[in-house]
């Protein structure tokens, strides 16, 4: 079984593992978060 990345990045490192064996890989990678800016303005507390 084969798993895309779920977020864009750059791969640092990965570990693989295998127990009972069964294979098992695991990507440590570096991503920034995209900011969004709210499609309405914030509610004001009176």
């Amino acid at each position: 079984m084969r798993e895309t990345l779920r977020f864009s990045g750059k791969i640092l490192s990965a570990t693989i593992s295998r127990t009972a064996e069964q294979w098992s890989g695991s990507p440590a990678s570096r991503w920034t978060r995209k900011t969004i800016t709210p499609s309405h303005p914030p509610k004001t507390k009176v």
